[in-house]
């Protein structure tokens, strides 16, 4: 590498205006990490040729990377202006694009890449990585079926290839939501990851949530002991571990899970909710408490939080601050018999017999 760049360095001293020489030893300097010399580099040779599309590019892409979005766009639209089938420039400028949240842009620009080349796999997965809606669920899935194809070991095509077919929300002819969810094929595009990157914990732990959904515990622990090696900081993994423990009956490791969940995401409403409920039921009633409140406050629309903080400080003195959270879980989940019952008990216990004869006819019906 130091031997070409000499030659380049040697090739610009001779003649000081070799814009292919410029662009040349910014694209070295680019692959050795120094940022800032290659964009000098692309700058000097788009200065000496204002014609070179792909001097232009590639300032373009230097620049997006200092943050310089404007002039970046700039050089992207020179480029493409000199060479209107420029895959690359669309490409980049398409990324460009996504930063600046200009989505439908980025869209049309990922569109002209896959038109001009229609073997550009990563073309065909950045705009299925944009179809995030209900209404765009086929046109992703075929998106990311493209990509595969071309590249048949595209490890973030096969992640995100499953991670859609897992969550399989889309929206029919007639506009109605369906479930387009398709777990076994989610599972092939999640283990297709998995031989391609065996320590790929993302995909580890999104193997793990489907084994769970298929109630197939013992093989989502497996999953999840190994994500957690690989990642010890990942919040969902800790997660998702303590649901599948709670699961297996080993409530005092998924005490430890939940804790750690909370941990690495401090604002965890779920994992404060869990934790909370499993401190109740072991008597630690002071701690379950502090966790049922950050619950709430994280996030007022649990009704299930509140329904248990509400059975917590129904034991205090002041009736008035249980019955409050009693009846949030019941606004915001009216059907909510266990509520109705326990809100009877706390109003019969607090003397309000009439109100008390209300909720327990109500937690029957």
């Amino acid at each position: 590498m130091n031997v070409v760049r000499k030659h380049l360095e040697d090739a610009i001293k001779i003649n000081p205006e070799y814009a292919e020489a410029y662009y040349k030893l910014g694209l070295l300097l680019k692959k050795e990490d120094q940022a800032d010399e290659a964009l000098e580099h692309f700058q000097k040779a788009v200065s000496i040729r204002e014609d070179y599309a792909e001097a232009q590019c590639e300032l373009a892409i230097a620049l997006t990377e200092k943050g310089e979005h404007e002039a970046a766009r700039n050089h992207f639209l020179n480029a493409l202006e000199i060479n209107p089938s420029y895959a690359d420039a669309y490409f980049h400028y398409a990324l460009l694009l996504v930063e600046l949240k200009d989505i439908e842009e980025a869209k049309n620009n990922f569109d002209k890449v896959t038109e001009i080349d229609q073997n550009y796999a990563e073309g065909y997965y950045q705009k299925a990585r944009l179809l995030n809606n209900p209404d765009d669920f086929e046109d992703a899935r075929k998106n990311f079926e493209t990509a595969i194809d071309i590249r048949p070991d595209y490890i973030d095509g096969h992640y995100y290839m499953g991670k859609l077919l897992s969550g399989g929300v889309a929206t029919s002819k007639e506009g109605s939501i369906i479930d387009r969810t398709d777990l076994p094929e989610a599972k092939k595009h999640f283990l297709r990851v998995l031989e391609l990157d065996k320590n790929h914990s993302k995909a580890l732990y999104n193997l793990a949530r489907l084994l769970s959904r298929e109630e197939k515990y013992k093989q989502a622990h497996e999953c999840l002991e190994k994500a957690l090696q690989i990642n010890p900081s990942y919040s969902k993994a800790h997660f998702l571990f303590a649901h599948v423990l709670t699961e297996l009956k080993a409530s005092a490791k998924a005490k430890t899970h939940f804790a750690f969940s909370i941990e690495h995401y401090e604002d965890n409403a779920p994992a404060h909710f869990r934790l909370g409920v499993i401190l109740a039921e072991s008597g630690k009633k002071r701690e379950a408490r502090e966790h049922l409140q950050k619950a709430v406050t994280l996030n007022p629309e649990h009704a299930e939080a509140h329904y248990h903080l509400a059975r917590i400080l129904s034991s205090d003195e002041d009736p008035t601050t249980a019955k409050k959270h009693f009846f949030r879980a019941l606004e915001i989940q009216p059907e909510f018999a266990l509520a109705y019952y326990h809100l009877a008990h706390h109003l019969e216990r607090s003397g309000d017999l009439n109100e008390a004869k209300v909720h327990f006819q109500k937690a029957t019906e």
